[in-house]
């Protein structure tokens, strides 16, 4: 009798058990269906809002790694800021669209159309940069590369690219509505000039190299410090062989210890340039004879240079951008003979650089001084413009936010 309630007793504890963790499975399944967040229908559950606060923290992680720290993904301040960053922008998000539709702004069939092409090309660009840039093996899935890419805060599919691409659209569409009004006077736009006229002047006179940055970005410039100049260049690049020779010995260079001997290994290094010149050498002299004999460099650089950049604009008319402390040009190598050259039209030596020879041609002085007004006058109008709606914009979405009536549980959290 004893042993039959015993086992009894031990059918009902198993049935408990059983019982119990299905009640956990029911649970999680309610609080993870928990309303956060709410706009009128727009419903943001717990479920959602954790798995976003993972790739939140996914993205702090990956900055943390970028500058050689590790993030503790436990603790709970930095859950608490990852949960306040999402709920921020979902807010946000969710008033904005609001407001489109209380306005009836809606994006076109041409508009969705364009952005579908345009997410297909900024993913696959997506996908070859982070393939290059992290050297990634070409075998390797493109799962395995957008995943990465989503680490980062790059939108990890063809769907997610489009999904942002269409909330910028969206949003500009209502910045241009609510702001169609906003006009700059002659007053500001002259205005706005001076203010930036002096600052950049000021900026590119401490940080010459700004203006470098600045230029190749499509900033407007309103001045233009002294020391620039434009140079062309005929590249003949060593063979592959021969380049990853001489940057895998750069690298054990960049890498040797304070026991190593660095004049042996400077020696190697140009020992190696010396065979990867041999093997293009006879092209080396041909180029040379032909520039001693005064033929047109233009012409040349389109029959030999292997520089692809050098046949497009701007460099094919212009060059390239060069001054005594450059960082984005070729090498050191390189910009220290383009500066070296005296006249406008003199053309260097032969240039040894890790990747190849470079016969190097001043093309012109860049000219140090402000930017005439009336000649970007147009430019600067629309972006004192722009600047000045955005500020407008800001500020109203701000006000729009405040005043909605959106419902944030945080205790769903919990």
């Amino acid at each position: 009798m004893r042993k039959r309630l015993l086992l009894v007793l031990v059918l009902m504890l198993a049935l408990a058990l059983c019982s119990g963790c299905k009640l956990i499975v029911r649970d999680m399944d309610v609080v993870n269906g928990r309303t956060v967040l709410q706009l009128g229908d727009q419903v943001y559950t717990r479920g959602q809002i954790d798995q976003m606060v993972e790739e939140e923290l996914d993205l702090l992680e990956a900055n943390y790694a970028s500058y050689g720290s590790a993030l503790d993904r436990t603790d709970p301040a930095v859950i608490s800021d990852a949960q306040d960053a999402v709920l921020g922008s979902l807010t946000r998000d969710m008033v904005l669209a609001d407001k489109a539709n209380e306005l009836n702004i809606a994006l076109s069939e041409e508009d969705i159309a364009q952005l579908e092409s345009a997410a297909e090309e900024e993913y696959a660009a997506n996908l070859d940069f982070f393939r290059n840039y992290f050297m990634i093996d070409p075998e390797a899935s493109e799962e395995s590369v957008a995943a990465l890419m989503g680490s980062y805060g790059y939108p990890a599919s063809v769907q997610a690219t489009f999904d942002v691409l269409k909330t910028d659209k969206q949003e500009n569409l209502l910045m241009e509505a609510v702001t169609a009004d906003i006009t700059v006077s002659e007053e500001e736009v002259s205005a706005a000039y001076a203010t930036n006229l002096e600052a950049q002047k000021a900026d590119y006179e401490t940080y010459p190299s700004l203006y470098e940055s600045d230029l190749l970005s499509g900033e407007t410039i309103y001045y233009t410090p002294a020391g620039f100049r434009y140079v062309k260049h005929i590249f003949l690049p060593f063979t592959q062989a021969d380049a990853a020779a001489i940057a895998d010995m750069n690298g054990q260079i960049a890498e040797a210890g304070e026991d190593a001997d660095l004049d042996a290994l400077a020696d190697q290094l140009d020992t190696l340039k010396i065979t990867a010149l041999s093997s293009i050498q006879t092209t080396v002299d041909e180029v040379q004879a032909k520039i001693d004999a005064g033929e047109d460099f233009d012409a040349l650089i389109e029959t030999y240079s292997q520089d692809a950049d050098s046949q497009q604009e701007p460099y094919k008319t212009n060059g390239y951008l060069v001054y005594a402390e450059s960082y984005s040009i070729f090498s050191e190598t390189f910009r220290d003979e383009a500066m070296a050259l005296e006249n406008v039209g003199d053309v260097s030596m032969p240039v040894v650089s890790d990747d190849g020879v470079h016969f190097i041609q001043f093309v012109s002085e860049v000219t140090e001084g402000e930017t005439p007004f009336e000649a970007i006058r147009d430019t600067v109008e629309a972006d004192t413009l722009l600047t000045k709606k955005q500020e407008a914009y800001s500020a109203l979405v701000d006000s729009w936010i405040e005043e909605a009536d959106v419902k944030i549980n945080r205790n769903a959290l919990k």
